[in-house]
């Protein structure tokens, strides 16, 4: 009997499956309950992946993987704070980027603690099982998967920035309001077109001077910059290819079965300094030795090999943005740098500028400042089942993986970063390099009997009993080696850390069932790891349910309308550990000292489900409605402290979350002829948290940046300062507690901001789904699917400032800034502020930068996150028998699909930015639209 639980099932036959390199991404827009918010598409980040929401404050919700039965380890362990901002750690996140997608024969998503529970605290945040391919008896099977996906580059047309004419303006005014002169740009930071005209001013090549110092002068040497109109997608981005391919086998008779499978992925990069290519090689084989012993043996391996440009660690600033010693990030660049300047110069070479005190090219840049990555994955399962009795069973699962990540991030001395550390000309040839080696090895063991007695013919009982050992070592050894005398970059000193994970877990699962009518279902573990810290014992988790097969009724039985009708009803508790506390960087003796209360515990949640699962006009329409509530009590929190002690953060049990959501999961056939069918399916689901308890000692500039989490409101809600208009300079002015209007507020007071900003709405969406619809005539197949979310809001990327340089670029609504005197009646963007102003007026330079800071993050400067995305098209077509036969085929097909082909709506205040995408740079770059060819072929 199949333990009754709440579930999704995704087969090998949803093509979104093996569509995409990284199975994670094949949830999105599938599965109610499910958000998958798609990051970044470089390979080996994961999307964020959230199940019925996140239920505590310390953590990304991360669901758990379970592969063939085991627990899939990450390669990396990293807290959320280190999780997509951009970090090259990124690209060690997904869990899954190294399985081969023809290798998976299906998906289930397990949401409700009815169903998690069993899996104890890891299983917390919901659990994902994928189940691989296995071989069958029968003749030999050989099948060949072949796609060539064509991933297109960003079309500046879609961003809203000013061309080079108008940058030209702007750099005009600059220079009209004392900006740009050549005292200043002769010792500037970083410089541009106007630079570089005050370069060539400067500079004699032993006949004459490059460049006048008049205004005429001034004109012939920008004319050809005037007109540039650079286009920096164009220079920084591809159409590139990417291929993959996957060659299968399989077989077997009665007694024993195999399949075994290689495949290659290779992406070129759709921008430049960017590649990667992926094999993995699976082989699984089942042998039944008598009618009561059977076992199986699985072997999966994959290496990857990946280049990037090179990423140094973003930092956190204090007006809510992270910051890097050089960005180089190729969407960031173009979207940020100005137009005027070129990549190339007349003559097809390299042009360069100035950036930070040093020439810059960011071509040159990623040429010379790269990070090389490579993975080597692999894991041996042995399955054991026993048949000890007829109704008593004994099973094993025991699995063995070593996984080794490198990652090496170069630069050379033709390298910007070199340069402006040296500060000197003429530096010797060579090159810096940082490595982080890391190594995790995981052992795992599951033994569990299963006793399956039927106690009469109305009455059926399955009781399973087990235990789990798993340990988990994570070695990180980082190395700098410089051929540069005397100098090692601007990277940390060398280092190695050794720590090792081991868990011990009981568990035991019930199910009972009475006429084929009534259903019930408990099940409880408990866990005790190294991380039990928290508290010295074992966690536990439990549930119980129950389902009512209604159909079963005499007074349904006979219905001709309804097929099947089932409520169901579970509740149940499990504890909470951060995910935080399993960091790689965080140790025992490291979160004792951080400990606040002097009683600590875990957090935990209870969770109550309802559910009703429906079937109508033989099944024609079909599907699930759900509800669940949950509290999530004592959850840990960062404390902000004054800092006595030398920590000025401790965590402590001072967190409450109260959350609750509907779904929706309708399947229908709406036509079905012989030659024509037309399925659809919709899924919706609402989510709303309220935090009930909560103790955080949050900034302006984080609750303003990426949310926070206040008594009342939405766990991780944003705020806004609120702007109060321009004031007769066209400065940003806004209003105090008292709403009065203020012209300075620190972003580091934590001191009753809720009074001070208004709350805007939750980060994550409270209404989110897909909607796909399917139609085949005959050999033919067409599948649509749309995505959506509704109900949050993001923060607008603007960049305003006090003072502007000849390097970035300006948005269109640039255009309506303040720049006479009653301007500010019908305009909010702001005045470019004068010299004479930045440096004597009546506000200090700091204070103005304050003000723009503000600006940034008011208001003026917040997006609803609503969209409809088309998010996919597939047309295939099964090649028909009688033309395949002929070339001893069993089976062919062609499909073409496009993949993120639009949003049908987004808020126009983005400017062409993807609501999902955060502006985080480092390795992150957006999902491109794309189209995918694909060649299936049996033998």
């Amino acid at each position: 009997m199949k333990a009754d639980r709440d579930s999704i099932h995704l087969s090998n036959k949803h093509s979104v499956i093996n569509e995409n390199p990284d199975i994670s991404y094949s949830l999105d827009g599938n599965t109610p309950g499910v958000y998958v918010k798609k990051t970044s598409s470089t390979f080996g980040t994961a999307p964020r992946i959230t199940i019925r929401g996140n239920v505590s404050f310390i953590g990304d919700g991360r669901p758990l993987w379970i592969i063939d039965g085991v627990k899939q380890a990450d390669l990396i362990n990293i807290n959320q704070n280190e999780l997509n901002i951009g970090n090259l750690i990124d690209v060690f996140s997904s869990s899954v980027a190294g399985i081969n997608p023809e290798d998976i024969e299906s998906i289930e998503i397990l949401k409700d603690i009815s169903a998690t529970a069993i899996f104890g605290v890891d299983g917390a945040n919901g659990v994902i099982l994928v189940t691989t391919r296995k071989g069958k008896s029968g003749k030999l099977s050989v099948n060949y998967r072949g796609s060539f996906t064509i991933n297109r580059k960003p079309n500046i047309s879609d961003f809203n920035i000013l061309d080079s004419k108008s940058e030209m303006d702007i750099y005009n005014d600059l220079i009209d309001r004392g900006w740009l002169s050549l005292q200043d740009l002769n010792i500037a930071k970083d410089y541009g077109v106007i630079g570089k005209y005050i370069e060539a001013v400067n500079t004699f090549d032993g006949t004459s001077w490059l460049a006048d110092y008049s205004a005429e002068g001034r004109a012939k040497f920008l004319e050809p910059y005037i007109n540039a109109n650079t286009d920096w997608f164009d220079e920084l981005f591809n159409n590139n290819i990417t291929q993959q391919h996957s060659f299968d086998i399989s077989g077997g008779n009665d007694k024993t079965s195999f399949y075994t499978s290689f495949s290659h992925y290779r992406d070129n990069g759709y921008a430049i300094g960017y590649e990667t290519k992926r094999n993995t090689i699976n082989a699984n084989i089942q042998h039944n030795f008598n009618d009561k012993l059977k076992v199986g043996a699985k072997l999966m391996s994959n290496w990857r090999d990946q280049q990037t440009p090179g990423v140094n660690d973003a930092e956190y600033l204090e007006n809510g943005t992270y910051l890097r010693r050089l960005e180089i990030n190729p969407f960031l660049y173009a979207l940020t740098t100005s137009r005027s300047m070129r990549a190339r110069d007349e003559n097809g070479e390299l042009e360069f500028f100035r950036k930070n005190y040093a020439s810059f090219n960011i071509i040159n840049e990623i040429r010379n400042n790269y990070a090389d990555i490579s993975v080597k994955d692999i894991s041996a399962q042995i399955n054991l089942d026993y048949q000890i009795f007829k109704k008593l069973s004994f099973h094993s699962n025991v699995l063995y993986r070593n996984a080794n990540t490198e990652s090496n991030h170069t630069v050379t001395t033709n390298s910007n970063l070199v340069a402006s550390y040296l500060n000197v000309e003429n530096i010797p040839e060579g090159e810096v390099c940082y490595g982080i080696d890391r190594e995790m090895t995981n052992f795992n063991i599951r033994n569990f009997i299963k006793w399956n007695p039927i106690l009469n013919g109305l009455q059926r009982l399955d009781i399973t009993l087990g235990h789990e050992i798993s340990d988990i070592n994570r070695k990180i050894d980082d190395e700098t080696k410089s051929e540069i005398e005397n100098y090692s970059g601007p990277f940390p000193v060398n280092a190695s850390r050794d720590n090792d994970f081991r868990q011990l877990s009981y568990f035991v699962d019930i199910n009972y069932s009475l006429r084929d009518k009534y259903f019930f279902h408990g099940s409880m573990r408990s866990d005790k790891s190294d991380y039990n810290y928290i508290e010295d014992k074992a966690l536990p988790s439990w549930q119980f349910s129950a389902r009512w097969n209604m159909k079963e009724e005499a007074f349904l039985k006979k219905s001709s309308i309804i097929n099947y009708l089932s409520p169901k009803l579970s509740y149940g508790k499990t504890h909470l550990l951060p995910d935080q506390l399993n960091s790689d960087y965080i140790i025992p003796q490291e979160f004792a000292q951080m400990n606040l209360n002097q009683e600590f515990t875990t957090g935990k949640m209870n969770e109550l489900n309802m559910a009703l699962e429906f079937g109508l006009f033989a099944n024609c329409l079909n599907g699930e409605l759900a509800y669940y509530k949950r509290k999530s009590d004592d959850l840990i929190s960062l404390y902000r402290t004054s800092g006595v002690g030398g920590m000025a953060l401790k965590y402590a049990n001072e967190g409450e979350i109260k959350s609750r959501g509907f779904e929706v999961n309708l399947n229908s056939i709406n036509v079905k002829t012989k030659n024509f069918s037309w399925r659809s399916n919709l899924n919706i689901s609402t989510y709303k948290s309220e935090v009930k308890r909560a103790n955080n000692s949050i900034t302006i500039a984080e609750a303003t940046s990426y949310g926070a989490s206040f008594k009342g409101k939405p766990h991780r809600a944003l705020y806004s300062v609120k702007f109060a208009g321009l004031d007769k300079n066209g400065i940003p002015t806004f209003y105090g507690r008292n709403n009065e209007v203020i012209n300075y507020l620190s972003l580091y007071d934590t001191n009753d901001i809720e009074s001070v900003l208004k709350y805007e709405g939750p980060v994550n969406p409270k209404v989110y789904g897909g909607f796909s619809n399917g139609f085949k005539y005959r050999n033919l197949t067409l599948k649509i699917g749309l995505t959506y979310a509704f109900g949050n809001v993001v923060r607008v990327n603007n960049n305003y400032k006090a003072n502007y340089n000849d390097t970035q670029s300006f948005q269109n609504s640039f255009n309506n800034r303040w720049v006479l005197t009653g301007d500010e009646e019908h305009t909010y963007i702001p005045a470019i502020v004068s010299r004479w102003m930045f440096e004597n007026g009546s506000q200090a330079p700091y204070e103005l930068d304050n003000l723009y800071d503000l600006y940034n993050l008011s208001t003026e400067a917040t997006a609803k996150g609503d969209f409809i995305r088309l998010n996919n098209i597939q047309l295939s077509y099964q090649i028909p028998k009688n033309i395949i036969e002929r070339f001893d085929l069993k089976s062919a097909s062609l499909s073409v699909q496009a993949n993120n082909i639009c949003l049908l709506y987004s808020d126009s205040k983005l400017n062409g930015i993807d609501p999902e995408y955060e502006l985080v740079g480092g390795v992150s770059l957006p999902v491109p639209k794309s189209y995918t060819f694909t060649l299936k072929l049996g033998f």
